[in-house]
């Protein structure tokens, strides 16, 4: 159940993204290995309204409008159709130093690796493709992708509509079943969204949109917190063992995505996307490792509060996607946004760094 926006109590300031390129620029091409991104610089003084906390937790280091995957000049191939709808990504680290991404389309089990170009200041310039291809499917495998988390037993990958979790060893395996999730039968469109990997504690699965039972946390846990606001979550373990436990989403905000910090620490994204009277919203808060405990309720601390100033051209879009890594010394998280097919959405990829992080 989601109900409306309760008003926050957080003071809000404005701020504008000058990123010193209009909007009708010409698209940036990066390019290798025969295909190239079309990108626009995201989005010239673009009003978003954030919460006096959160620039105290993230500084924006730059966003593009990814707009296509083509064959550079000269090279075989057509266009890429299949770069849309982009609902989760992996974040990593090369032999290099480099960073890299991984993007993951949830329709047509699509996904690009890509290397992040970044300026001398740590600023998010451009996507330079490596390669891109994708994933088998398998007999009993549902058919979109809602959550991808990288883990020392490979992909672990979360379908819509499924209480499953499957493995692939690599990108280029036949999918495995690796583990069922207790006590949830999701219905259409439902599904699990936030799905991370833990060291030392497991696969941590949250679910978007179904209420927890008692079966999760237990009435002494839950307190005096309206059921119909904690998500069934779960901690999977290599051995097979299942945790169950609760998680607390703000009201109105779907769990939709969640990343593991250097730390251990977890933060999930939450979305407030079509049901908030068109201001988009998005809210990241952090999880201490040492709250994910079975039958505990969790709770996570605000590490900011996003969302668009014109509601009549919202800035931000259906983010869907979460991932976090370490580039020289610092830790940052990288969202992007699944745009439905829509001609009227955008895929946006933001970058952020957790500030004191190094």
């Amino acid at each position: 159940m989601i109900r409306s926006i309760r008003p926050c109590p957080v003071v809000f300031i404005l701020f504008s993204l000058w990123l010193g390129l209009s909007t009708g620029a010409a698209p940036r091409h990066a390019a290798a290995g025969g295909y190239e991104f079309v990108s626009r610089p995201w989005a010239a003084s673009a009003e978003v309204m954030v919460d006096a906390l959160g620039w105290r937790h993230l500084r924006f280091k730059g966003g593009l409008h990814l707009e296509a995957l083509v064959p550079t000049e000269g090279a075989s191939g057509d266009k890429v159709d299949a770069f849309t709808e982009i609902s989760a990504l992996h974040a990593r680290t090369d032999d290099q130093g480099a960073a890299m991404v991984d993007l993951f389309s949830d329709e047509n089990r699509f996904w690009v690796a890509a290397r992040l170009e970044l300026d001398d200041n740590g600023h998010l310039k451009g996507l330079v493709h490596d390669s891109h291809g994708r994933l088998n499917g398998a007999r009993g495998t549902p058919g979109e992708i809602e959550a991808v988390a990288a883990t020392p037993q490979g992909l672990m990958v979360a379908f819509d509509e499924a209480d499953s979790i499957w493995r692939y060893a690599d990108r280029k395996a036949v999918p495995t079943l690796w583990g069922r999730l207790s006590g949830f039968a999701p219905l259409s469109n439902e599904g699990v969204e936030a799905v991370t990997h833990v060291p030392g504690r497991g696969l941590l699965c949250v679910a978007e949109k179904q209420s927890a039972g008692r079966v999760f946390v237990g009435p002494q846990a839950l307190g005096n917190t309206a059921p119909e606001d904690v998500r069934p979550a779960w901690l999977l373990r290599s051995s097979g063992e299942l945790e169950r436990l609760g998680y607390h989403a703000a009201a109105g905000y779907r769990p939709t995505a969640a990343a593991t910090l250097a730390d251990g620490d977890v933060v999930i994204m939450g979305n407030c996307w079509r049901d908030c009277g068109r201001v988009n919203r998005i809210r990241l808060e952090r999880i201490a490792a040492a709250d994910l405990q079975p039958g505990r309720l969790v709770r996570g601390r605000l590490l900011a509060h996003l969302r668009s100033v014109d509601e009549k051209r919202p800035v931000l879009d259906n983010f869907e996607g979460l991932a976090a890594f370490r580039l020289d010394g610092r830790e940052y998280l990288l969202l992007v946004s699944d745009d439905n097919g829509s001609r009227r959405q955008r895929t946006l990829l933001l970058l952020f760094e957790l500030v004191g992080s190094n």
